[in-house]
């Protein structure tokens, strides 16, 4: 009787610890967040309760994941209200803060949910409630209402693409081990783990709440071969006296897949040696007549700002600074004159895109522009005039509390290259498939727009400098430079400046519109699809609401504004003030 009251003692005491470490394995795998409802922007939503919708779909794929311990939305709820803090996702350092440390959360999720006509866009970000930070922003799209369950599933998808794989050794095996993740985890060949073993469990004194795990770690293991439940993964370290064994935690490594070239810049100083460049085997041309493969290069990912609507802006890099000699002996090109850059600011690294821009039509109702049949995406946005540019330029300022605005002119020529001493931002003859072009090679001959990043980026980091798109600069039209600014300011108009300059070529452009100074001046009203922008953010510098075509600096040079009317040929603009044009 004794052993069976014993052998029962034990039973319950064996019963009770595994359950024990069971629940303690599963509360350090799984990540604690908060999910806030979605808020609505837009009034076209005919289920007001869309916002709460959206987030009962993330919560459910959360959930499904298995990762993740999600906090019931109800309780949520509740503890909104009762802190009076807002159920939406427009919450600041301080009730981030507030709301983790009472829910016991470090991340929260939030978004919102554009509808625009036919057309809604969900976009959701990832808040760490220590900072109050945004970690990380993800947004789709989706043309009609009927499936936006998938869409929101996919989104989420996304999303937890931010937050670390984590699994357990399930067998080891000489310098392997097997993992219990596979295929449908999202591994990839050479992802790198983190393992840990598990050390003391750390409790409330009073509560006896089980507050943290201590986390040893033991060594670092690399994806070797995957299956579709396990992956076998090689030991590449181990931690002096640590052994990484069965039943130990892994975690994966977050790394950068930015593929650094031969061209991307090592610092933001610019060389002024002649640019180099590689002619393009051509063995790897396309067939003629057949379109070539556009693959966009992979280069450094540049900075992005988060969008207070939710995802991030275009990708910017640093513009050195220097002096450089700006213009050319060509007719609107001289004279040429000394340029100083002095003024730290961040230009895009590509031209505007559709998604880019369809991003600020979706929250305004801005209209769509147009794209000529030949796909949007990660296409430079076309068929946008100077003022268009300018209310973007406006918006994404608004969106992230930080200056953008078009770039100067002599921002522009400084970030195609001038001071290289090179005639094109790769060098100082036309080679084949450098750019997008009319003449450029068998790319040039699809006459029509490539997405950004299709060609190398020039040693400063910037794409499609030259070709592609004519990029609306800050400046007033001017057909010469006689009188220029030689600093870091644009060159303005003492009425109401009519034309403006466009830079760099675009896809219908000949070789004397591809170099590094070549200019033309058009219309402001101007909408064609060979010409987009790009903007530059200026933290440090504010600039005076330029929108209206008013300008305040008196250039000394004053041009008739009749006298700078621009034609629209099948060509491209064609500037009747300056019957030379830029022929070179």
């Amino acid at each position: 009787m004794a052993i069976r009251k014993i052998s029962g003692a034990f039973l319950t005491f064996a019963l009770a610890f595994i359950i024990f470490t069971t629940s303690c394995y599963a509360d350090f795998k799984k990540t604690k967040i908060a999910v806030l409802d979605f808020e609505l922007r837009g009034d076209s939503f005919t289920t007001k309760d869309m916002g709460g919708i959206v987030a009962e779909w993330f919560t459910t794929t959360l959930v499904q994941d298995g990762r993740f311990e999600v906090v019931e939305r109800a309780l949520l709820r509740k503890i909104v209200e009762e802190q009076k803090l807002g159920m939406t996702g427009l919450i600041d350092e301080n009730s981030s803060a507030q709301l983790g440390k009472i829910l016991g959360v470090k991340t929260i999720i939030s978004g919102s949910v554009l509808q625009f006509q036919e057309t809604i866009e969900v976009n959701a970000r990832i808040i760490n409630v220590n900072t109050g930070s945004i970690v990380a922003a993800e947004n789709i799209r989706s043309n009609t209402n009927e499936n936006l369950k998938k869409v929101i599933e996919l989104l989420t998808s996304r999303i937890v693409k931010n937050f670390p794989l984590t699994g357990y050794v399930v067998k080891k095996r000489g310098d392997s081990v097997l993992i219990d993740l596979g295929a449908d985890s999202g591994l990839q060949l050479g992802l790198e783990f983190i393992v840990f073993k598990e050390g003391e469990v750390i409790k409330h004194p009073k509560t006896g709440e089980v507050l943290e795990v201590e986390q040893i770690h033991t060594g670092k293991i690399e994806i070797a071969e995957i299956g579709t439940n396990t992956a076998t993964a090689k030991i590449i370290d181990e931690e002096p006296g640590q052994k990484i064994a069965y039943g130990q935690l892994v975690q994966s490594v977050r790394t950068s897949q930015a593929v650094i070239e031969k061209n991307e810049p090592q610092s933001s100083s610019r060389s002024n040696t002649e640019i180099a460049s590689e002619q393009p085997d051509p063995k790897n041309a396309p067939e003629e007549g057949q379109p070539a493969d556009l693959t966009q290069e992979e280069g450094p990912a540049g900075e992005r700002d988060n969008l207070a609507s939710g995802g991030q802006g275009p990708p910017f890099l640093p513009l050195s600074t220097g002096t450089y000699m700006m213009g050319s002996k060509n007719f609107s090109e001289k004279p040429a004159h000394y340029v100083k850059i002095e003024k730290p600011v961040q230009m895009m690294m590509t031209e505007v895109t559709f998604d880019d821009f369809e991003k600020f039509c979706l929250e305004t109702g801005f209209p769509f522009p147009d794209d000529s049949r030949w796909g949007k995406k990660d296409r430079p946005v076309i068929n946008v005039s100077w003022h268009d540019a300018q209310a973007y330029a406006k918006w994404l300022t608004a969106q992230t509390g930080i200056l953008y605005r078009l770039p100067f002119e002599t921002e522009w020529e400084w970030a195609a290259g001038a001071g290289s001493g090179a005639k094109f931002s790769w060098g100082n003859s036309l080679i084949p498939d450098m750019a997008n072009c009319n003449g450029c090679g068998i790319i040039g001959k699809t006459q029509q727009t490539s997405p950004v990043r299709s060609f190398k980026a020039n040693t400063s980091g910037f794409y499609d400098m030259a070709g592609n798109v004519w990029e609306w600069v800050q400046d007033c039209w001017v057909e010469n430079y006689v009188n220029a600014p030689g600093d870091q300011s644009p060159r303005e108009y003492s009425g109401k400046c009519g034309n403006y300059t466009i830079r760099g070529g675009g896809w219908n452009s000949k070789e004397r519109q591809l170099t590094v100074t070549s200019r033309l001046g058009v219309w402001a009203e101007t909408k064609s699809n060979y010409i987009g922008f790009r903007l530059v953010r200026d933290q440090n510098n504010l600039l005076q609401d330029t929108s209206s075509g008013k300008d305040t600096i008196q250039p000394t040079v004053a041009e008739n504004n009749s006298a700078n009317k621009t034609e629209m040929t099948s060509g491209g603009p064609k500037l009747h003030s300056s019957p030379s044009g830029n022929d070179k």
